[in-house]
């Protein structure tokens, strides 16, 4: 069972629609690490900025990325970027004898989702 505290974390990841603002339904989950940073799979970002999964160059095209439940005063939504060093397509890496599937997303600057969730201890 997911608890509140990780369930205020999860993030859709959709494509930027044709008004460059209005995203697509959405292709896939993310995790929201701080009010900067989102974990989600490379091939949800491919997906989402028709870039090839398997492309060792990140996506030049950014998402839309949208918290799953919204907060009062806040739509929760934001464009976002893969980060520099952050894309990791299938097959890039490999650990355990999987291929690796990552991409590590910032949001643009001035969109920052600030109160959303205290940063993620280790």
């Amino acid at each position: 069972m997911i608890d509140d505290h990780f369930r205020a974390r999860i993030v859709l990841i959709s494509a930027l629609g044709s008004e460059g603002n209005a995203p697509e339904p959405p292709l896939g989950m993310g995790v929201l690490l701080s009010d900067t940073l989102v974990l989600t799979c490379a091939h949800v970002v491919a997906k989402a900025t028709e870039h090839d999964p398997f492309d060792r160059d990140r996506p030049p095209r950014g998402v839309i990325v949208r918290l799953a439940i919204a907060r009062r005063g806040d739509d929760g939504v934001a464009n976002a970027t893969v980060a520099e060093n952050g894309w990791f397509p299938k097959q890039s890496v490999r650990a355990h004898d999987e291929p690796a599937d990552i991409a590590l997303l910032v949001l643009a600057r001035g969109q920052l989702m600030t109160g959303a969730v205290p940063p993620l201890s280790l």
